[in-house]
């Protein structure tokens, strides 16, 4: 008898339990109609989606509305909040405008990935209030959506239960506090990479080329050749500030960056070369100068674009 009593309770209170887990339950999906303005220099992008909730009517009110929050936004506008009864659930609706923050990754620019995250979390409900789960069966973008450099690899909705180590002052908790997020990630991949990447290092090739081309004048016209050596380093330094306006640099190494330091570089061996060339002409060796400037010429030229290659070859098969 004492056997099955046990039993019984043992049934009851996980009976409870579930019926407590069910009413503090609830379906988040989201459906995304916009993402638009890129802004690489602000760390930022703008999108805007409707969000659904679906949880069961006990009695209690959840206040939706007030405490629903973009946690990675700058700023969010959040649209009238509706509610439908549909028995036995209460389902609401609200559409949200966010400026969400970004880390671009623009190391392997232009052969990047950017996956781009939205959380979404309740600042009043923590987990032992509420449990967010996310509706992956629902949760889409809308196919009408493109970009001009980007094509959608991947898109994908989940929930987490994220702890923070405050309590904020709630005096029923210790330690830390948990709240249910739900996440949406999308993840864009570059298109034409090797189209923008001729754009981009175009001026920069030529730039090399004028100030290599200097190597092949006689070290007796001295002022042409530096000239050419001069007129090649500031056209790179131009082409770095051109790309620095599409590329802002960062903490990071960048192909973009690394390619024009590279340049640098070269230049200035270049210049050294030349320097070296125009006092040995001085000092009655000319012919011995020609023929070094020409072998400097084959090296630079060799070394220059194995290492330009290899930099371009890492960058665009690094994912």
């Amino acid at each position: 008898m004492k056997r099955l009593s046990k039993i019984l309770v043992f049934l009851a209170i996980a009976c409870a339990c579930r019926s407590t887990a069910a009413k503090d339950t609830c379906r988040v999906g989201l459906y995304i109609t916009s993402l638009y303005d890129f802004k690489i220099k602000e760390k930022s992008f703008n999108t805007s989606f409707w969000l659904w909730r679906v949880y069961k009517d006990t009695g209690h009110q959840f206040d939706f509305a007030r405490t629903t929050e973009v946690v990675n936004a700058k700023k969010a506008e959040f649209g009238p909040y509706q509610t439908d009864d549909r028995k036995p659930y209460i389902w609401s609706t609200q559409q949200v405008k966010a400026e969400v923050r970004q880390d671009w990754k623009v190391g392997n620019y232009p052969f990047d990935h950017q996956k781009l995250v939205i959380e979404l979390e309740d600042s009043h409900y923590d987990l032992d209030a509420l449990l967010c789960v996310a509706d992956t069966a629902n949760s889409r973008m809308d196919p009408g959506i493109h970009f001009g450099d980007f094509h959608i690899a991947g898109f994908r909705v989940y929930d987490q239960q994220h702890k923070y180590p405050t309590t904020y002052g709630d005096p029923n908790l210790k330690g830390s506090s948990s709240y249910s997020r739900i996440v949406a990630e999308i993840t864009l991949e570059r298109k034409n990479s090797w189209r923008l990447l001729v754009m981009l290092i175009t001026g920069l090739v030529v730039a090399f080329a004028i100030a290599l081309s200097s190597l092949y004048i006689s070290p007796k016209h001295s002022s042409p050749r530096m000239g050419l050596c001069v007129g090649g380093l500031f056209s790179s330094v131009g082409s770095k500030y051109v790309t620095e306006n599409i590329v802002p640099p960062g903490s990071s190494w960048t192909l973009v960056g690394n390619l024009h330091n590279l340049t640098f570089i070269a230049i200035l061996v270049i210049i050294i070369v030349s320097i070296r060339s125009i006092i040995n002409f001085e000092n009655g060796k000319l012919e011995m100068t020609l023929g070094k400037d020409r072998n400097w010429f084959r090296a630079i030229l060799g070394v220059y674009s194995a290492c330009f290659a290899l930099l371009i070859a890492l960058a665009a098969w690094s994912h």
